[in-house]
């Protein structure tokens, strides 16, 4: 269940990373950085559990996390 949170947080900020930039020097803000941070240290951590994961049942909790992520930007 942890891999799954995981994932769908994954894609959620990966996101968030693309589209939240300072407009007037361009870096990513401290939010988007900082989840950035979060995702990159449990995916080492996790990396083994993630791999086991059948993706093809992920797809719709991911195209549906994308949906959410629409309609709150």
């Amino acid at each position: 269940m942890l891999v799954l949170k995981i994932f769908i947080v994954s894609i959620c900020a990966t996101r968030t990373l693309r589209e939240q930039r300072s407009a007037v020097s361009r870096q990513l803000k401290a939010h988007a950085t900082g989840t950035a941070y979060f995702i990159q240290k449990h995916r080492l951590r996790y990396g083994h559990a993630a791999r086991t994961v059948a993706w093809h049942r992920l797809w719709l909790l991911a195209t549906l996390c994308e949906r959410r992520c629409e309609v709150a930007h």
